[in-house]
């Protein structure tokens, strides 16, 4: 299945943005994740560059999936905060795009 395929009727450069911000990413974390500027993750997230390769649209996905792994890896490290509640995740909470939802676009 195809990246087109999996989007449905939401836009790619739609998708990335809610992707990116779900996960409590900047389009500058993306771009440094990804390679590609900051700039050009704007421009597709406006759809203002829709012409992109399937390896770009592949790399943004896969940049995503490892941003996604890193927010999970790091759950359950729990703070106290000045009124020493317990702040953070709890292990096991999922945060942002499954890998179920981003690996049919990456066709596997």
């Amino acid at each position: 299945m195809g990246v087109n395929t999996f989007m449905n009727n939401q836009s790619f450069g739609k998708f990335i943005k809610t992707a990116r911000e779900t996960l409590g990413l900047t389009q500058g974390g993306l771009a440094a994740k990804s390679g590609l500027s900051q700039a050009t993750i704007s421009r597709i997230e406006l759809d203002k560059q829709t012409n992109l390769t399937e390896d770009t649209k592949n790399v943004l996905l896969v940049s995503l999936e490892s941003a996604r792994e890193s927010a999970r890896d790091s759950k359950g490290s729990r703070e106290r905060n000045k009124a020493g509640v317990f702040v953070g995740t709890e292990q096991g909470h999922q945060n942002g795009p499954s890998s179920e939802g981003l690996r049919p676009a990456l066709g596997a």
